[in-house]
């Protein structure tokens, strides 16, 4: 009788471990997927200054336009620490639009989308069309990472082009949010 309890105790106590590491594995399974991640790598930093967000999240709605400047946007700082050396990188530009929260009836040619870049007070397009789906659009690629190259921020508008815009784009709502990624090249 007593060797039974003492078997009976341990197979508890093994269930009860085994119990308290699932609930935390899946704890932290849980919590590791709800990460947005940005910031600073040691070397590379990716800034997002403003926000990601472009469109429903924020307060001031998508309207008709007869430039970017006059849509939504949302920036991104690329560089590399001063105090590393001796490596360099590429870094990679994105606009990702939100299947959810985007008029589908708004993708189909007067929803653009123009990134610039911008170091100091001069400012380039780099890249600019139409958006007419919710796939992820490369914006910019081989962006250049080094100590011989400024820290560039790019801004990337999202703006309708009142000039070919129809009733289809009337109180239509836009979501979507900028990505980037560096990284290093080979030593």
């Amino acid at each position: 009788m007593k060797k039974a309890k003492i078997i009976g105790t341990i197979v508890g106590v093994i269930f009860f471990v085994a119990a308290i590491a699932g609930i935390t594995y899946a704890w932290f399974t849980w919590q590791s997927s709800n990460i947005n991640v940005s910031g600073n790598t040691g070397c590379f930093t990716i800034d997002y200054g403003i926000g990601q967000e472009i469109g429903v999240s924020s307060s001031e709605p998508l309207k008709l336009a007869t430039s970017y400047t006059e849509g939504l946007y949302a920036e991104v700082s690329l560089g590399l620490n001063d105090k590393c050396t001796g490596i360099s990188g590429k870094g990679t530009l994105y606009l990702n639009t939100n299947p959810v929260g985007t008029d589908t009836a708004i993708l189909t040619g007067a929803l653009k989308y123009t990134a610039v870049s911008i170091s100091g007070q001069t400012s380039n397009i780099i890249a600019e069309g139409v958006i007419t789906s919710t796939d992820k659009i490369v914006l910019a690629t081989n962006i250049d990472l080094d100590t011989e190259t400024d820290d560039y921020t790019y801004r990337v508008y999202v703006w309708i082009d009142g000039e070919i815009a129809d009733n289809t784009y009337a109180n239509a709502k836009y979501s979507g949010y900028i990505s980037a990624e560096a990284i290093q090249n080979a030593q």
